[in-house]
């Protein structure tokens, strides 16, 4: 702080000193442009002056070379006046310039600019107009899916939560049982390669179920795919049945109602925290232990 102080203090001083300067160098030369200037009046006082016949110059002029010593002294003169004048007047010609260049600019790039400025403005609409359709397309699926869960209704939910790496390695964990360290299900959407003879014709989709139970003899994960004509009882079903292979018990009492719903509702969280959407609990919250503070809430836009 203080060397900036010290910086700050020379610099003022150095302009101080320049502008003392400039006048002085201003004050030089029309006081000698103007002597000069004036030595031309009376320089046939001088030119074969008997006084001044013994010295130099004057020693090689006489009368007949008056015309030429006023000419020369003039004209000197003059060009050390005109130099004064211009370092007097040249700030406001420096000003002058600049405010002209700068209006004859802004005339030349306005056109531009308002252009460029309209570009940009039709640019932001299209990218709010495509987030907030991504938006839209995300709170469709989670809607769809938590009113029918279906094969089609979980992959579109799964794939727009992949979209936006909502989830790490698009899977989710979810328990079971109670105790929760029972039974765990993890539910993941898979990417393959399709192939036409051999050969790649596009990415496919596939969602998986997964289960670890901790009560098998053997610890290992089991799993389903589950399968475009299948309903979710259908791939619980066969996952059961490839737990007890495992050791667990068929009669194993899960909620898979419960699961279903963790399942969506979790995918639902992941893609709202993502895009930072406020916590609608949390407002109630607020409102029910605050009620005399939001109800003095302004809404501004149309309420719906």
């Amino acid at each position: 702080m203080t060397s900036e102080r010290s910086r700050n203090a020379a610099i003022r001083r150095i302009q101080a000193w320049f502008a003392q300067f400039h006048w002085k160098w201003i004050g030089f030369l029309l006081g000698l442009g103007f002597l000069l200037t004036l030595s031309a009046f009376f320089a046939r006082y001088w030119v074969g002056a008997q006084d001044f016949q013994q010295t130099f110059p004057w020693t090689a002029l006489d009368k007949d070379d008056l015309a030429v010593v006023q000419s020369v002294a003039a004209n000197v003169g003059t060009a050390f006046l005109t130099a004064g004048l211009f370092a007097l007047f040249e700030p406001l010609l420096r000003k002058t310039v600049r405010a002209e260049a700068k209006s004859a600019a802004s005339e030349a790039i306005g056109p531009v600019e308002q252009g460029l400025k309209k570009r940009l403005s039709s640019l932001e609409q299209q990218v709010a107009a495509a987030v907030e359709s991504d938006i839209e397309s995300q709170d469709n699926a989670i809607k769809a899916a938590t009113e029918n869960l279906t094969y089609p209704t979980m992959l579109a939910l799964m794939r727009e939560a992949s979209k936006i790496r909502a989830l790490h390695d698009d899977l989710i964990v979810t328990h079971a049982t109670d105790p929760p360290e029972e039974l765990a299900l993890t539910f993941a959407l898979r990417e393959y390669e399709k192939t036409y003879d051999h050969h790649p014709i596009g990415t496919g989709y596939s969602l998986v179920l997964m289960a670890h139970s901790n009560q098998a003899a053997a610890i290992e994960q089991s799993e389903q795919v589950w399968g475009p004509g299948q309903d979710f009882s259908e791939v619980a079903h066969a996952l059961i049945l490839e737990l007890a292979k495992e050791g667990h018990s068929i009669r194993s009492d899960i909620d898979w109602d419960l699961v279903s719903t963790r399942i969506v509702s979790t995918l639902a969280t992941a893609i709202r925290s993502w895009r930072r959407d406020p916590d609608p609990h949390a407002s109630q919250q607020s409102e029910e232990q605050h009620p005399a503070r939001n109800s003095h809430v302004f809404h501004f836009g149309p309420i719906q």
